[in-house]
């Protein structure tokens, strides 16, 4: 198995471990949808790593088309409904939840038009040098100019909501976007391993964050 493969697949390993550790410090159902995110990015990678399998095993190409489509689903048409979605979840602030709606409506139009890229328009899987890209020869909606809204929906509310330490998961995705972007490569936004693990991380400490911040109330109750 090529080791690129085994990345994705140990990757999707320690991410569904730090999704198992942030759900031990969840205090309250209106931070699972948060809790969860480090589960679709784990699926995401578990999925690269069978694209890729199914490219080096011709007897295997079978799973390549059904993969591709889940991980453009997962990062492409949940990611920008299901962030905005999750800190919207976590607030408290009557007036920042109702600004936070606006970005999930702004989320489903982003994954409208990606949906639609899917449906008209072929994504193909390129491996150069064990890095994983997936291009569109003919770029569609999303390619254009959707990808400005993917990105403003889903940082822009991590600086918005009042969440303790929620800033810093947005200051990842930031990171992480400004690589991916800077790469030229992708015409989907797919995290690498390492930005993955960055991410799930971000995930975790606002989760203990939010826990401590939480036990330190009850006890001067």
């Amino acid at each position: 198995m090529d080791n690129s493969a085994i990345l994705h697949l140990i990757t999707g390993v320690v991410l569904s471990v730090l999704a198992f550790l942030g759900y031990q410090k969840l205090i309250g159902p209106r931070y699972c949808a948060f809790a969860l995110l480090p589960i679709l990015l784990a699926l995401e990678q578990f999925s690269a790593a069978i694209i890729i399998i199914s490219v080096q095993y011709p007897s295997l190409f079978f799973l390549n088309d059904f993969f591709t489509l889940l991980l453009v689903i997962l990062s492409q048409v949940i990611w920008p409904i299901w962030v905005p979605f999750a800190l919207q979840r976590m607030e408290v602030t009557w007036s920042i939840r109702k600004v936070l709606n606006f970005f999930i409506y702004l989320g489903i139009v982003v994954a409208l038009l990606t949906t639609w890229d899917i449906i008209f328009y072929n994504v193909e899987v390129h491996i150069v040098e064990d890095h994983l890209y997936f291009v569109q020869p003919i770029r569609g909606f999303f390619q254009k100019f959707g990808v400005y809204l993917w990105i403003t929906t889903t940082v822009l509310p991590a600086f918005i909501a009042y969440t303790r330490r929620v800033w810093l998961f947005g200051g990842v995705l930031a990171v992480a976007y400004t690589y991916i972007i800077y790469q030229n490569h992708n015409d989907f936004i797919f995290f690498t391993p390492l930005l993955a693990v960055a991410l799930a991380v971000a995930v975790y400490v606002v989760l203990l964050e939010v826990k401590i911040e939480d036990e330190g109330i009850q006890l001067n109750i």
